[in-house]
């Protein structure tokens, strides 16, 4: 399935926009402004994805959320289309229900947080830590 920037209109996005919270509705943006540009580099596109998601505390979006949000302008299989790139990139399994991550990541989120809150630049505050390198390979984001 191929999109353009042009299949994607202002009263797609204020439908979207209805239909989820203002953070959920930025999340979904990311997503589908990356599957719209992963024709370029499909690796690429899915490592920027999971690039993001890995640095974030939000809960998964689960595929209703995305289905609601663009059911009205594009059909199922668009949708399941961008939902299983999204699961893809992020590399799990899709979830039936929102539920919050893991304790394991919201410490690499407020971890990365408080370093960037001090004014100390990523990765090499990271790397100047005294922790064992799989941990600092785990802040990277390098799982």
């Amino acid at each position: 399935m191929s999109f353009s920037r042009s299949d994607f209109s202002a009263v797609v996005f204020k439908r979207m926009r209805k239909a989820s919270t203002p953070r959920r509705y930025q999340l979904m943006l990311q997503i589908l402004l990356i599957f719209v540009i992963r024709d370029m580099d499909p690796s690429v596109a899915k490592n920027i994805l999971r690039l993001i998601w890995a640095s974030i505390p939000d809960s998964i979006i689960i595929f209703p959320e995305i289905e609601n949000a663009l059911k009205n302008d594009l059909s199922l299989e668009e949708i399941k289309d961008i939902y299983n790139f999204y699961i893809e990139a992020v590399s799990i399994e899709a979830p039936k229900l929102s539920k919050p991550r893991t304790l394991k990541q919201l410490c690499r989120t407020m971890i990365r947080s408080r370093l960037c809150k001090n004014d100390l630049w990523l990765p090499s505050a990271i790397n100047k830590l005294y922790i064992p390198l799989t941990l600092k390979g785990f802040l990277n984001l390098d799982d």
